[in-house]
């Protein structure tokens, strides 16, 4: 067999959000001993439940449940200068492509891997992503479409950002297969360490 293949894969650095207070790995691993469930009511700010909620889920254009598993993040705390972003553009953006550039700018930090270090590496970005709510929000009135709402809230280009931002020179994929979309591209991103596409990736 060869060598490559049975080379153990490191985790060197992570970030992640999850709902309520799991924002850390720390922080996450402690929810799941304590075996909390993170289910809230719909927050007002982003959906009147009250207008929507039907207990009867073969009744249309209703929801049957009050509510689900929310981020607490601002939105609105997002720093566009520091991704080399403008306004204008970041409040066309969908909040995935926003949380990305976080979580991945933290993933490094947290592997003590300094940004100019990091640059011009031949590190893969395999990006998993199915729901693109935000894009149906922003394009349901062309009259008022904002400038970047393609490039904004366009899934096939999650990946490339954060190879363009971190100035990353190795594969650059998004996946979308549904619900296995996220395992789909650590399995994708592991065939590309072993067969030398990449020497790290995100």
């Amino acid at each position: 067999m060869d060598q490559d293949l049975l080379e153990p894969i490191a985790i060197i650095g992570m970030s992640l959000k999850y709902p309520q207070d799991a924002t850390s790995p720390e922080a996450f691993w402690k929810l799941i001993r304590e075996k909390r469930c993170t289910m809230t009511e719909w927050p007002s700010d982003r959906l009147n439940i009250d207008a929507f909620y039907h207990p009867d889920k073969n009744k249309n254009s209703t929801i049957y449940t009050r509510g689900g598993n929310f981020l607490q993040d601002d939105l609105a705390a997002f720093d566009p200068s520091f991704f080399s972003i403008t306004a204008e553009e970041a409040k066309a953006m969908d909040p995935q492509h926003r949380l990305l550039l976080e979580t991945t700018y933290h993933a490094l930090e947290n592997a003590g891997i300094p940004l100019n270090e990091a640059s011009g590496t031949k590190t893969g970005v395999y990006t998993g992503s199915m729901a693109d709510d935000y894009r149906f929000t922003s394009l349901k009135d062309p009259e008022d479409l904002p400038k970047y709402a393609v490039t904004g809230t366009a899934m096939s280009l999650l990946a490339n950002r954060l190879s363009w931002f971190f100035n990353f020179g190795g594969p650059s994929i998004n996946l979308d297969s549904a619900c296995s979309s996220s395992l789909m591209a650590l399995d994708i991103a592991c065939q590309g360490l072993r067969n030398g596409d990449s020497s790290m990736v995100c």
